[in-house]
């Protein structure tokens, strides 16, 4: 299925994105896409314009400040799971992306559009973890094929 018609906008500032959203209640915002096109593919979000906001470098990056921990918005969750920063800081959280999606989903996805979409941890990528963890653990009774013979 195709999308609804749409107007797209790359605003050159955050303070432009904030007022074409402010503007238009039925905008919506894109950084990585990787929820939302789906959604739009299948008309169950019908936005009159998307905003994308994945060049605006001010909401990028991973830095310590005034004792807390700033992701920005468009940070993809690869750089978040590879961070120096959050292995020292938030260890758990190194230890939680790895399950988040998958590693192709993590190289374009955003902390942003996993937050503002409550798509943090999927239940089918846990079962396939632990279908691969099963699988990669038992013994398998077929000859190994690729063994130097």
């Amino acid at each position: 299925m195709k999308p609804a018609p749409f107007d797209y906008v790359r605003p050159d500032s955050l303070a432009e994105a904030c007022e074409i959203l402010a503007g238009d209640e039925d905008a919506r915002i894109i950084a990585g896409g990787q929820t939302l096109i789906p959604m739009l593919a299948m008309r169950l979000a019908r936005p009159s314009r998307l905003i994308d906001i994945l060049r605006l470098q001010e909401l990028r990056g991973i830095r310590a400040e005034d004792g807390a921990i700033v992701i920005g918005a468009v940070t993809r969750q690869v750089e978040v799971e590879r961070s120096d920063i959050i292995k020292r800081a938030l260890p758990l959280l190194t230890k939680a992306l790895p399950w988040v999606g998958h590693p192709p989903t993590r190289a374009r996805g955003t902390v942003g559009g996993s937050i503002a979409n409550a798509r943090s941890l999927r239940r089918d990528s846990v079962d396939r973890g632990d279908a691969w963890r099963r699988d990669r653990n038992r013994k398998s009774d077929r000859p190994n094929r690729h063994a130097r013979r």
